[in-house]
């Protein structure tokens, strides 16, 4: 083998080794990048009218917030929609009526009566959904205010949360497939941050 060849063989091996190094590390580094968590900033939702406070998660992999007008509801103060902004761009694109993804929501009512969170669940079953129940109400406190925690099966599995404090109740829901979904862990977390605020009367 002449001096020649042997530094071109040489050039040419070195080359090869190089450009298997670096898509080595390149396919390494995605196949890392794969594995790292998503962090999902997180935002608070605060109605001072209500008197109510809580956190989600919100950014591309969070949740799309919407408070439709529901009026014809009586009592109803207020609506809070919770879905995975995935969800949104998925029925978006497929442009059919697919049966809607599992959601976290918030309904507000006046608490005309004063009642306590299982007396309301009874007298207004319509929504409270407390007939589909899978398990007995539990009484716990939620941020201070008595409440109860309840399951119902329909379409979809549902955690309820019914809250009373001052003139409101507060029925907190997350529906889900599976105890374990992404959802469900999200309603849990959302939870535990709700607190409750003084309203303008109360200030």
């Amino acid at each position: 083998m002449s001096k020649n060849t042997y530094l071109v063989f040489l050039i040419l091996s070195l080359f090869a080794a190089g450009l298997t190094f670096y898509y080595g590390s390149t396919k390494a580094s995605a196949s890392l990048g794969k594995n790292l968590p998503v962090v999902v900033p997180a935002s608070q939702y605060i109605a001072n009218d209500l008197g109510v406070a809580f956190d989600y998660p919100a950014g591309a992999n969070g949740y799309a917030l919407k408070q439709p007008n529901m009026s014809i509801v009586p009592n109803l103060e207020r609506l809070v929609v919770l879905s995975k902004k995935s969800d949104n761009v998925f029925n978006t694109i497929a442009g059919v009526s697919l049966e809607e993804p599992p959601t976290i929501t918030l309904t507000v009512y006046k608490n005309l009566k004063t009642e306590q969170p299982s007396d309301w669940a009874d007298s207004h079953k319509m929504y409270s959904n407390i007939e589909l129940k899978t398990s007995e109400p539990a009484n716990i406190v939620i941020g201070g205010a008595n409440a109860i925690r309840y399951t119902t099966s329909g379409i979809y599995h549902t955690d309820n949360v019914v809250i009373a404090r001052a003139e409101y109740i507060y029925v907190f829901s997350g529906a889900y497939l599976d105890e374990d979904s992404e959802i469900h862990k999200d309603f849990l977390e959302l939870l535990g941050s709700i607190e409750f605020v003084p309203t303008k009367d109360q200030i």
